[in-house]
């Protein structure tokens, strides 16, 4: 299998550290890739679809990570995203471990029955190698509650009881969380407020733009608008808009809502999505796919402060450009950790059978970020060979893996 982006990032991590260069290589491979083909009837005629899940490392814990269906899912890719999930599991201390996969289709194409019909048969196809405490997938792009809601069914029919932890992301009437939906973006608006209260800005003063209005960039938006910050820029797939004196959030998210898009909202101005990204803002918010920041947008990024919401949104040539130039960069692994954390307390409370408060939930939440931060930011503070938070950050994971390979693993010295 061919080495990630992410896959340098581990190995140069092992170097700053001194660590054995075997078991940095056996942090890097999987545990194990699954691949199988599914068929499924479209359109009145019976069509095969091919199915990936890489299980990334499970010293931790139980595998875990999102489904996605899109025409361009392939194994390399499900790797770089398997092994980002066993590392931000590590950074914000939740005992899982990493996976991910998904379904090579194209949903734009297909019936809500289809994909529900799809979902079952995925599930199917995995059934020896998923379960509460072995992997519990979780939604991903193009995924959502329903399909989890079908894949949680197709799993306890084949093993003949009631299973909802063996996967999160459910809807709140078969065991889900009212926090899941909203928790990614939760999560980075509290990285956000504790960076910004740590490096002495006013609050009030600091102006922001966000990549991507969806899930994530509407919930961090409000959130972030609601500390008093400036949000200037907001940007979805038809295009962005900005106003230096501040957008209305809420307002905007109607907008959507109503109209499908964010352009077109009142007396806005309309620019590109890559203007968006280089715009003269305090904190830059990449919130939409990966890669949207390459070598080119690098050179021209104004932001002091880019919070990742994506995951991998900076690709490893831009990330170099932007330390050289000292830009601060919090990285996915800590700053949308708050998706993973839900599923974690969604996770617990079904394999406790019961119910937490919604307060109870948004409390251990905000802590396990906050605590994440903090903790990343000490290991930076502490090893003056880390020049950046995505070191620190992999650093502090990595030697967690380590010791507990050594500990699983004696053959490990």
């Amino acid at each position: 299998m061919v080495e990630t982006g992410f896959s340098k990032h581990i190995s140069d991590a092992g170097d700053l550290l001194d660590i054995d260069k075997a078991i940095v290589d056996r942090v890097i491979k999987p545990e194990r890739v699954l691949e199988s083909y599914v068929s499924v009837v479209v359109d009145g005629e019976a069509k095969n679809f091919r199915c990936i899940r890489c299980q990334h490392s499970s010293l931790l814990g139980p595998y875990k990570g999102g489904i996605r269906f899109h025409p361009e899912v392939t194994l390399e890719e499900s790797l770089e995203l398997a092994q980002t999930m066993t590392f931000k599991n590590a950074v914000v201390d939740v005992p899982f471990g990493g996976a991910k996969g998904g379904v090579v289709c194209n949903p734009k194409e297909m019936s809500e029955k289809e994909l529900m019909e799809l979902s079952r048969k995925y599930i199917e196809s995995l059934n020896d190698f998923i379960g509460p405490e072995k992997d519990i997938p979780a939604p991903d792009v193009n995924t959502g509650p329903k399909n989890m809601a079908v894949m949680m069914d197709s799993y306890s029919e084949l093993v003949g009881k009631n299973v909802p932890a063996v996967v999160t992301g459910k809807p709140v009437e078969v065991g889900g969380t009212e926090l899941r939906s909203g928790a990614t973006g939760r999560g980075v608006a509290t990285v956000y407020h504790e960076y910004i209260q740590d490096h002495g800005y006013s609050i009030n003063d600091v102006d922001v733009a966000i990549q991507g209005y969806g899930k994530v960039g509407q919930v961090a938006a409000e959130l972030i608008d609601s500390y008093g910050s400036n949000v200037v820029g907001l940007s979805d797939s038809t295009g962005a808009i900005i106003d230096e004196n501040g957008l209305p959030t809420t307002e905007i998210r109607e907008w959507k809502e109503k109209t499908g898009s964010v352009i077109g909202f009142n007396e806005t101005t309309e620019i590109t999505n890559k203007e968006l990204l280089t715009l003269d803002v305090d904190v830059l918010i990449p919130a939409a796919l990966a890669n949207a920041i390459n070598k080119e947008i690098a050179d021209q990024i104004q932001a002091e402060v880019i919070i990742e919401a994506a995951n991998n949104p900076i690709t490893p040539t831009a990330d170099k450009i932007l330390n050289e130039k000292n830009h601060t960069i919090i990285p996915d692994i800590l700053a949308n950790a708050g998706g993973v954390t839900a599923s974690y307390l969604e996770w617990v409370q079904n394999m406790q059978h019961h119910s937490w408060s919604q307060e109870k939930l948004v409390n251990e939440l905000d802590t396990k970020m906050k605590t994440a931060y903090q903790n990343v930011k000490k290991t930076k503070t502490k090893k003056p060979k880390t020049h950046s938070y995505r070191e620190s950050a992999i650093q502090m994971a990595l030697q967690k893996l380590t010791k507990t390979l050594k500990l699983r693993k004696p053959i490990f010295k």
